[in-house]
């Protein structure tokens, strides 16, 4: 994302839209985990705080997950200890029965709107590792909601799963990365599987888009529930119009 020119001007596009949030995908401030880059961070709050205010005067609030101008590295050469200021600042303390420090939490989280939607941030093998624990935490996030979808009444209100991370699957710029590997063969199929309706991928800065996918191939009786989603190079998307009427909450 950083401070550019460009930055800037998407950032005011977006929030003269009066979206409801924003979800960044990493490389935010760019500081690379270096401490001596603290002032960057400082800026891009700073400029968060001047550009992304809707026209009625609110604050529009953010989720984010880890990019690799955050970690420095990649895992297993990184871990959440060479990390600072991003743990710091952006990842939510889980909930539990004691308060978590920084360089407790994780990388990955999920958030509920209502009872029908789901937002789930993940990590493209920035600090964590993409198989074992974090995809196994997934499959159950993502099996919990559609169990509690079948307990609901009926409603013309779309139930909807939103997945945000770093490295994408495929890339619109380069061929496939050892990370997008990773992620397609973990979490590909689990979207397949659980009906995730929309995932949202960055690093590359170029705008992709692709058409409704199972197994990889195109389907064309599926459709996008989403009224507006702009995936922008600089990992920025932003949601408007989707008529939330409940507060995000967190949920682990």
């Amino acid at each position: 994302m950083g401070l550019s020119r460009t930055t800037m001007m998407f950032s005011k596009l977006a929030a003269s839209l009066s979206p409801r949030f924003a979800l960044l995908g990493g490389d935010i401030a760019y500081a690379n985990a270096m401490e001596t880059c603290y002032r960057r961070w400082d800026r891009w709050f700073d400029a968060w705080e001047d550009t992304m205010v809707t026209p009625e005067g609110n604050y529009i609030p953010m989720a984010t997950s880890i990019g690799n101008h955050e970690s420095g590295g990649r895992y297993p050469h990184i871990d959440i200890n060479d990390v600072p200021f991003y743990f710091d600042y952006l990842t939510p303390g889980i909930m539990t029965t004691t308060p978590t420090t920084p360089m407790e939490r994780r990388a990955y989280y999920s958030y509920y709107i209502g009872d029908r939607t789901l937002i789930v941030s993940l990590d493209s093998s920035m600090v964590t590792e993409v198989p074992g624990t974090q995809t196994e935490w997934l499959e159950t996030k993502l099996k919990e909601f559609w169990e509690k979808q079948a307990t609901l009444p009926p409603s013309d209100y779309k139930s909807r799963v939103l997945v945000f991370y770093h490295v994408p699957m495929w890339s619109s710029e380069q061929g496939a990365s050892p990370e997008g590997s990773l992620v397609a063969d973990n979490w590909g199929p689990l979207f397949a599987k659980y009906n995730v309706t929309v995932s949202l991928e960055h690093h590359t800065h170029r705008y992709g888009r692709t058409f409704m996918l199972e197994h990889e191939v195109r389907n064309t009786s599926l459709s996008l529930s989403l009224s507006l989603s702009l995936s922008l190079s600089l990992s920025l998307s932003i949601y408007h119009s989707l008529s939330f009427t409940h507060n995000m909450t967190q949920i682990g």
